[in-house]
């Protein structure tokens, strides 16, 4: 599902839109401030991500400690 940007010619305004599903028709988008049908569909950009090395973080596991007769769900950690 991509969001596309627009910008619209009569009041210069930019706004997002959501389209469902994977075939995109972007006939008949309308700008929501003016309602204007002249919108120009903009370049957008993206960002992506990677996980460096440095980046990792450390998701050790605590260490279980005997259950208590007391921890009515026997499942505190330390």
């Amino acid at each position: 599902m991509p969001i596309l940007e627009f910008a619209c010619s009569d009041c210069e305004n930019h706004f997002d839109k959501l389209f469902r599903g994977i075939n995109v028709e972007i006939s008949g988008v309308e700008c929501p401030s003016c309602g204007s049908g002249k919108v120009e569909r903009q370049v957008s950009a993206f960002g992506v991500s990677g996980v460096w090395q440095s980046n990792i973080p450390d998701f050790s596991v605590p260490k279980m400690r005997p259950p208590s007769p007391n921890d009515p769900f026997n499942c505190i950690v330390n």
